[in-house]
């Protein structure tokens, strides 16, 4: 049986070839030396924290399934240099990828942990993912140079809808692989 979360992501997941499809390969996004890559720098307000992407991660932490799901759609996998927080079976479609992930706890890493893989870029698809007093607050990654996004639909500010479902993974294409937004 599908997971809440999944039965809403399931639907734009699927559009994402379709982005994908007319878009140029993901390593283009590199900038020639002193030039921005191509669409940064990008601004984005995300859940109350305002985030100006230099350049692509690099580097990223996924802390929960269904964001993991959503950067190895978009084929940001080779940037993903740990996950965390697994819970249920990953879709088919990204076993292959996920397998070469590195998982770095089976719920939420400590601190030490998450440092320890060296992240620009932590996404987080629940708050819990953020609990500061566990150092993995937003403003304390941030405060270590670590970029964070926490999927819209926790935000705190109540309800999402689906037009906020194709806003998530248009942000997250625009900070990763911004040559496939459409």
């Amino acid at each position: 049986m599908l997971t809440w979360h999944r039965r809403i992501l399931l639907p734009a997941v699927a559009l994402v070839p379709l982005l994908a499809a007319c878009a140029a390969p993901a390593d283009q996004a590199a900038a020639p030396s002193g030039k921005a890559a191509p669409g940064f720098p990008y601004t984005v307000a995300n859940c109350g924290v305002k985030t100006t992407y230099q350049a692509p991660p690099k580097r990223a932490v996924t802390m929960n399934q269904h964001v993991t799901e959503v950067m190895l759609a978009l084929g940001l996998e080779k940037s993903l240099v740990g996950t965390a927080y697994l819970d249920d079976r990953i879709l088919p479609a990204y076993k292959k990828a996920y397998d070469a992930v590195p998982v770095l706890a089976k719920e939420y890493p400590s601190k030490e942990a998450l440092l320890a893989a060296n992240p620009d870029f932590v996404y987080g698809g629940y708050a819990s993912a953020f609990d500061a007093k566990a150092g993995r607050g937003r403003d304390d990654l941030k405060a270590t140079g670590i970029d964070s996004r926490l999927n819209m639909e926790y935000c705190p500010s109540g309800a999402s809808s689906l037009a906020d479902l194709y806003r998530e993974v248009d942000e997250v294409a625009r900070t990763g692989v911004p040559e496939r937004v459409a």
